[in-house]
């Protein structure tokens, strides 16, 4: 029996999806969505083709302070859509092989952290790029980087699929990472990628965290031709069953934790690595 084409894929694996949808749909209510894209640094054509793919949705553009970042805001110049976060301090992994990748050594200090996130702050502000997030590469979260993200302004924290609470920060996952990471990153598949999804959903569900918007997550200049073609296909998708979140109006709405979420409040953990 031949395959079917991919177009035939995606809506098989789109029905991964619906069942649970059905049961929104029986509340009258429709999920939301948001979406970070990491590593930006320059113009590329891996960001005109994210950007064009976008067409004007929110999404939040998680850049890495280093280098010269003005011909970046130029090119964002006009992008109203597309909200800044700052990415770490320089992308470099300063752990040794086999180790959780991090920016710093363990444990890192809280003054130098404080030092260095404000200095990144300031090199995207100085270029015209102002950060309302920060969330750290491979979305590692170090003890103590909470503590300095609120230091140097920051309201919210984005990383992985934590649900940690932490004192004094809105946290927003970004659990949905498209990308397979062993042996070179290349696309998870729409299969998986909506298995994942209707997972995220029903978690939600739940645990009755209905405005906790499912997390998004690309890296668009590690996109294989797979990836681009999910992406151009779910995004028309994504918005008859989604309301699609920015990041403005995710600090200006900010639902209450759960009961199970506030049991962990205070806590600082290391999150494992998701993507690169």
């Amino acid at each position: 029996m031949a395959e079917p084409p991919a177009s035939g894929w995606r809506r098989i694996a789109a029905l991964k999806v619906e069942s649970e949808l059905t049961h929104w749909r029986r509340l009258g209510l429709r999920p939301r969505l948001w979406w970070r894209d990491d590593d930006a640094r320059e113009p590329t054509d891996a960001l005109d083709r994210l950007l064009v793919i976008a067409g004007g949705r929110p999404l939040a553009l998680a850049v890495v302070p280093a280098g010269d970042l003005h011909p970046l805001a130029v090119r964002l110049t006009g992008e109203r859509s597309v909200s800044i976060g700052q990415h770490g301090v320089d992308h470099v992994n300063r752990r040794p092989a086999g180790e959780v990748k991090s920016e710093y050594g363990h444990p890192p200090p809280i003054d130098l952290l404080t030092d260095s996130l404000n200095a990144g702050k300031a090199r995207l502000e100085a270029a015209g790029l102002a950060p309302s997030f920060y969330t750290p590469p491979w979305n590692a979260i170090d003890s103590g980087l909470p503590r300095a993200v609120r230091r140097v302004g920051y309201p919210m924290l984005s990383a992985g699929a934590d649900r940690v609470l932490y004192s004094g920060l809105h946290y927003t996952s970004a659990e949905i990472d498209v990308l397979a990471w062993k042996g070179g990153a290349r696309s998870k598949g729409a299969m998986r990628i909506m298995t994942m999804i209707g997972q995220a959903l029903a978690e939600r569900r739940r645990s009755a965290e209905y405005e906790r918007p499912v997390g998004l997550l690309t890296h668009h200049l590690d996109h294989d031709e797979a990836t681009w073609r999910f992406l151009a296909w779910s995004m028309e998708w994504f918005d008859t069953r989604f309301d699609w979140i920015s990041t403005d109006q995710l600090l200006r709405h900010q639902p209450a934790p759960t009961a199970a979420a506030r049991l962990s409040g205070g806590i600082e953990p290391m999150a494992q690595p998701v993507g690169v």
